[in-house]
């Protein structure tokens, strides 16, 4: 299904951003893809969400200039990894709080530590068309 994406985060300048997105919900997961550039100097990336319901886990998967598969689960501490032309680090990520679509609410919200530095929010509105 066609939907638009207003992604909010931390990581970014504090406020909203509206990308064309295509969303999925399937029975046992749902599937949200969509593209992001900000200037003319960066390369564009693709991210790919992927919520497994039974597991109650995100998986977040960026491709581009940068490219990162972050692993989200409520209370847990998950293994990801950000890849450069310089290389891969490896990262610890704990969820504090998430939260996905559902009948009562097109919110997506994953809050998180980057385990060792920093606390990071993102946010996301489907808005469907």
């Amino acid at each position: 299904m066609k939907a638009k994406i207003s992604v909010k985060s931390d990581l970014l300048d504090g406020g909203y951003h509206e990308f064309p997105a295509i969303y999925n919900d399937y029975e046992s997961y749902l599937k949200v893809v969509w593209k992001e550039k900000f200037d003319d100097d960066e390369e564009e990336s693709i991210f790919e969400l992927t919520y497994d319901k039974e597991l109650k886990e995100a998986v977040l998967v960026r491709k581009g200039g940068i490219s990162s598969r972050m692993v989200f689960k409520k209370g847990v501490t998950t293994q990801g990894a950000v890849t450069s032309r310089y290389g891969t680090i490896p990262v610890e990520f704990y969820t504090n709080n998430l939260c996905m679509p559902d009948k009562v609410s097109n919110r997506i919200c994953i809050d998180y530590e980057i385990v060792g530095t920093t606390k990071n929010t993102f946010e996301a509105v489907l808005n469907f068309q």
